[in-house]
Protein backbone atom coordinates (compact mmCIF):
# COMPACT_ATOMS: atom_id res chain seq x y z
CA UNK A 1 0.00 0.00 0.00
CA UNK A 2 1.58 3.50 -0.89
CA UNK A 3 1.71 6.25 1.34
CA UNK A 4 -0.51 9.26 0.82
CA UNK A 5 0.98 12.56 -0.34
CA UNK A 6 -1.87 14.33 1.16
CA UNK A 7 -1.80 15.19 5.45
CA UNK A 8 -4.28 14.58 7.73
CA UNK A 9 -6.51 17.66 8.40
CA UNK A 10 -8.10 18.04 11.69
CA UNK A 11 -10.30 20.96 12.37
CA UNK A 12 -12.85 21.92 15.25
CA UNK A 13 -14.97 24.35 14.25
CA UNK A 14 -14.71 24.91 10.75
CA UNK A 15 -12.47 23.69 7.79
CA UNK A 16 -11.96 25.57 3.93
CA UNK A 17 -10.92 23.50 1.17
CA UNK A 18 -9.54 24.64 -1.94
CA UNK A 19 -6.27 24.12 -4.40
CA UNK A 20 -5.08 26.95 -4.03
CA UNK A 21 -3.07 27.87 -0.63
CA UNK A 22 -3.70 32.08 -0.65
CA UNK A 23 -7.71 31.63 -1.37
CA UNK A 24 -7.54 29.07 1.88
CA UNK A 25 -5.93 31.49 3.90
CA UNK A 26 -8.77 33.65 3.04
CA UNK A 27 -11.11 32.07 3.67
CA UNK A 28 -9.72 31.00 6.96
CA UNK A 29 -9.35 34.30 8.10
CA UNK A 30 -13.09 35.18 7.96
CA UNK A 31 -13.95 31.89 9.45
CA UNK A 32 -11.77 33.32 12.55
CA UNK A 33 -13.10 36.81 12.18
CA UNK A 34 -16.26 35.24 12.96
CA UNK A 35 -17.63 35.16 9.37
CA UNK A 36 -20.61 32.51 8.53
CA UNK A 37 -19.21 29.36 5.88
CA UNK A 38 -20.68 31.49 2.94
CA UNK A 39 -18.69 34.92 3.86
CA UNK A 40 -15.62 32.33 3.72
CA UNK A 41 -16.82 30.63 0.68
CA UNK A 42 -17.38 33.95 -0.84
CA UNK A 43 -13.82 35.19 -0.17
CA UNK A 44 -11.90 32.13 -1.13
CA UNK A 45 -13.87 32.25 -4.69
CA UNK A 46 -12.37 35.18 -4.97
CA UNK A 47 -8.83 34.47 -4.39
CA UNK A 48 -9.32 32.17 -6.96
CA UNK A 49 -10.76 34.18 -9.38
CA UNK A 50 -7.11 35.72 -9.46
CA UNK A 51 -5.12 33.50 -8.54
CA UNK A 52 -6.69 30.10 -10.63
CA UNK A 53 -7.77 32.20 -13.52
CA UNK A 54 -7.70 28.94 -15.64
CA UNK A 55 -10.07 27.00 -13.32
CA UNK A 56 -12.16 29.83 -11.70
CA UNK A 57 -12.61 33.58 -13.07
CA UNK A 58 -15.87 36.65 -13.16
CA UNK A 59 -16.84 34.98 -16.27
CA UNK A 60 -17.58 31.75 -14.85
CA UNK A 61 -20.38 30.09 -13.20
CA UNK A 62 -20.95 28.69 -9.71
CA UNK A 63 -23.10 25.46 -8.29
CA UNK A 64 -24.15 25.81 -4.58
CA UNK A 65 -25.67 22.88 -2.59
CA UNK A 66 -26.30 24.54 1.14
CA UNK A 67 -28.06 23.04 3.88
CA UNK A 68 -29.09 25.01 6.87
CA UNK A 69 -28.91 23.25 10.52
CA UNK A 70 -31.34 25.72 11.49
CA UNK A 71 -34.08 25.02 8.97
CA UNK A 72 -32.85 21.32 7.97
CA UNK A 73 -33.35 22.41 4.14
CA UNK A 74 -30.90 21.86 1.34
CA UNK A 75 -31.37 24.28 -1.23
CA UNK A 76 -29.89 24.20 -4.47
CA UNK A 77 -28.12 27.50 -6.60
CA UNK A 78 -27.44 26.87 -9.93
CA UNK A 79 -25.82 29.91 -10.85
CA UNK A 80 -24.83 28.65 -14.58
CA UNK A 81 -25.34 31.55 -17.32
CA UNK A 82 -27.65 31.03 -20.26
CA UNK A 83 -26.66 32.18 -24.00
CA UNK A 84 -27.20 35.47 -25.42
CA UNK A 85 -31.06 36.14 -26.28
CA UNK A 86 -29.66 36.65 -29.89
CA UNK A 87 -28.26 33.39 -30.64
CA UNK A 88 -30.02 31.34 -32.08
CA UNK A 89 -29.40 28.02 -34.11
CA UNK A 90 -29.05 29.23 -37.42
CA UNK A 91 -25.30 31.02 -35.34
CA UNK A 92 -24.55 27.49 -34.57
CA UNK A 93 -24.43 25.59 -37.95
CA UNK A 94 -21.25 23.29 -36.95
CA UNK A 95 -22.18 23.30 -32.88
CA UNK A 96 -21.10 25.13 -30.46
CA UNK A 97 -17.22 25.83 -30.38
CA UNK A 98 -15.08 24.65 -27.07
CA UNK A 99 -13.21 28.60 -27.04
CA UNK A 100 -14.11 31.74 -28.49
CA UNK A 101 -16.77 34.80 -27.46
CA UNK A 102 -19.31 32.51 -29.47
CA UNK A 103 -19.26 29.71 -27.00
CA UNK A 104 -19.91 32.50 -23.49
CA UNK A 105 -22.90 32.28 -21.28
CA UNK A 106 -23.60 34.89 -19.18
CA UNK A 107 -21.31 35.20 -16.14
CA UNK A 108 -23.22 33.77 -12.97
CA UNK A 109 -20.78 33.50 -10.77
CA UNK A 110 -20.99 36.95 -8.72
CA UNK A 111 -25.04 36.91 -8.81
CA UNK A 112 -24.15 33.31 -7.09
CA UNK A 113 -22.38 35.36 -4.31
CA UNK A 114 -24.98 38.57 -3.70
CA UNK A 115 -27.25 35.43 -3.42
CA UNK A 116 -25.57 33.86 -0.99
CA UNK A 117 -24.37 36.35 0.86
CA UNK A 118 -28.30 37.80 1.19
CA UNK A 119 -29.14 34.58 2.60
CA UNK A 120 -26.67 33.77 4.83
CA UNK A 121 -23.60 36.41 4.68
CA UNK A 122 -22.65 38.25 8.15
CA UNK A 123 -19.41 40.46 7.07
CA UNK A 124 -19.90 42.78 4.06
CA UNK A 125 -19.22 41.82 0.80
CA UNK A 126 -15.97 44.37 0.45
CA UNK A 127 -14.58 43.11 3.41
CA UNK A 128 -14.53 39.74 1.64
CA UNK A 129 -13.38 40.81 -1.26
CA UNK A 130 -10.39 42.59 0.11
CA UNK A 131 -7.82 39.82 -0.37
CA UNK A 132 -8.68 39.13 -3.65
CA UNK A 133 -8.38 42.79 -4.92
CA UNK A 134 -5.00 43.33 -2.72
CA UNK A 135 -3.70 39.77 -4.76
CA UNK A 136 -4.55 41.34 -7.74
CA UNK A 137 -3.58 45.02 -6.95
CA UNK A 138 -0.32 44.14 -5.17
CA UNK A 139 0.65 40.66 -6.74
CA UNK A 140 1.23 37.31 -6.09
CA UNK A 141 3.97 34.76 -6.49
CA UNK A 142 3.00 32.19 -9.58
CA UNK A 143 2.90 28.59 -8.03
CA UNK A 144 4.49 25.37 -10.14
CA UNK A 145 0.76 24.47 -11.28
CA UNK A 146 -0.19 28.27 -12.24
CA UNK A 147 2.61 28.12 -14.32
CA UNK A 148 2.68 24.64 -15.54
CA UNK A 149 -1.07 25.84 -17.24
CA UNK A 150 0.00 28.75 -18.89
CA UNK A 151 2.97 26.84 -19.96
CA UNK A 152 1.02 23.96 -21.73
CA UNK A 153 -1.22 26.59 -22.72
CA UNK A 154 0.71 28.28 -24.88
CA UNK A 155 2.13 25.08 -26.78
CA UNK A 156 -1.14 24.45 -28.17
CA UNK A 157 -0.29 27.31 -30.28
CA UNK A 158 -4.07 29.12 -30.19
CA UNK A 159 -3.41 32.15 -32.04
CA UNK A 160 -5.80 34.11 -29.09
CA UNK A 161 -3.77 32.89 -26.64
CA UNK A 162 -0.78 35.16 -26.30
CA UNK A 163 -3.20 38.23 -26.49
CA UNK A 164 -5.34 36.43 -23.69
CA UNK A 165 -1.74 35.63 -21.43
CA UNK A 166 -0.78 39.18 -21.52
CA UNK A 167 -4.33 40.61 -20.35
CA UNK A 168 -4.30 38.01 -17.05
CA UNK A 169 -0.80 37.86 -16.37
CA UNK A 170 1.20 41.09 -17.41
CA UNK A 171 3.35 39.11 -19.48
CA UNK A 172 4.45 37.65 -23.24
CA UNK A 173 5.88 34.51 -22.04
CA UNK A 174 4.58 31.94 -19.15
CA UNK A 175 5.39 32.78 -16.05
CA UNK A 176 8.20 30.96 -13.85
CA UNK A 177 7.14 29.95 -10.54
CA UNK A 178 8.05 32.67 -8.17
CA UNK A 179 7.55 35.27 -10.85
CA UNK A 180 5.33 38.06 -9.53
CA UNK A 181 1.89 38.29 -10.86
CA UNK A 182 -0.01 41.24 -10.97
CA UNK A 183 -3.59 42.56 -12.88
CA UNK A 184 -4.60 46.09 -12.31
CA UNK A 185 -7.69 45.14 -14.69
CA UNK A 186 -9.16 42.80 -12.66
CA UNK A 187 -8.45 44.58 -8.99
CA UNK A 188 -10.30 47.19 -11.01
CA UNK A 189 -13.45 45.01 -11.74
CA UNK A 190 -13.79 43.35 -8.42
CA UNK A 191 -13.56 46.71 -6.52
CA UNK A 192 -16.41 47.81 -8.63
CA UNK A 193 -17.96 44.88 -7.41
CA UNK A 194 -16.48 45.62 -3.59
CA UNK A 195 -18.24 49.07 -4.22
CA UNK A 196 -21.12 49.19 -6.26
CA UNK A 197 -22.38 45.36 -5.22
CA UNK A 198 -23.85 43.32 -7.79
CA UNK A 199 -25.37 45.99 -9.67
CA UNK A 200 -22.02 46.81 -10.50
CA UNK A 201 -21.15 43.83 -13.04
CA UNK A 202 -24.90 43.01 -14.13
CA UNK A 203 -26.02 46.68 -14.92
CA UNK A 204 -23.01 49.15 -14.51
CA UNK A 205 -19.59 49.71 -15.71
CA UNK A 206 -18.86 45.89 -16.18
CA UNK A 207 -21.50 44.94 -17.89
CA UNK A 208 -20.94 48.00 -20.23
CA UNK A 209 -17.86 47.24 -21.34
CA UNK A 210 -18.33 42.86 -21.14
CA UNK A 211 -21.08 44.08 -24.50
CA UNK A 212 -18.71 46.45 -25.91
CA UNK A 213 -16.20 44.12 -26.36
CA UNK A 214 -18.47 41.65 -27.17
CA UNK A 215 -20.22 44.08 -29.95
CA UNK A 216 -16.36 44.81 -31.11
CA UNK A 217 -15.48 41.29 -31.91
CA UNK A 218 -18.34 39.36 -33.08
CA UNK A 219 -20.25 38.57 -29.88
CA UNK A 220 -24.13 38.43 -29.29
CA UNK A 221 -24.47 39.71 -25.52
CA UNK A 222 -26.35 42.68 -25.13
CA UNK A 223 -26.94 44.82 -22.01
CA UNK A 224 -30.20 43.16 -21.63
CA UNK A 225 -28.62 39.28 -21.49
CA UNK A 226 -26.66 40.85 -18.08
CA UNK A 227 -29.23 43.06 -16.28
CA UNK A 228 -31.85 40.35 -16.34
CA UNK A 229 -29.78 37.45 -15.20
CA UNK A 230 -30.52 35.80 -11.76
CA UNK A 231 -29.57 32.67 -10.37
CA UNK A 232 -32.36 29.77 -10.31
CA UNK A 233 -32.63 28.70 -6.24
CA UNK A 234 -34.33 25.72 -6.03
CA UNK A 235 -34.88 22.15 -4.04
CA UNK A 236 -32.33 19.49 -4.71
CA UNK A 237 -32.61 16.09 -6.35
CA UNK A 238 -32.17 13.59 -3.64
CA UNK A 239 -31.30 9.60 -3.67
CA UNK A 240 -30.34 7.63 -0.69
CA UNK A 241 -27.33 5.36 -0.56
CA UNK A 242 -26.07 2.63 2.18
CA UNK A 243 -27.69 5.17 4.51
CA UNK A 244 -26.79 8.96 3.28
CA UNK A 245 -29.25 10.90 1.73
CA UNK A 246 -26.97 12.28 -1.70
CA UNK A 247 -28.08 15.82 -2.93
CA UNK A 248 -27.28 16.96 -6.51
CA UNK A 249 -28.26 20.00 -8.79
CA UNK A 250 -31.73 19.32 -10.50
CA UNK A 251 -32.18 19.57 -14.28
CA UNK A 252 -32.72 22.73 -15.94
Amino acid sequence: MFPTHRGVVVAKNGVVASSQPLAVSAGLQVLQNGGTFIDAAIATSAVLTVTEPYASHLGGDAFVIVYDAATKRTTAFNASGPAPLAASLNDFPNGIPIRGLASASVPGLVDSWFHLHGRYGSIPVASLLAPAICYAEKGFPAGYKYSSAFKLHSQNGAPWFPALMKQVTGLDAPPRPGQWIKQPDLAWTLSQVASGGREAFYDGPIAERLVDFSERNGGLFSRQDFAGYECQISDPIRTDYRGYTVHGQPPV
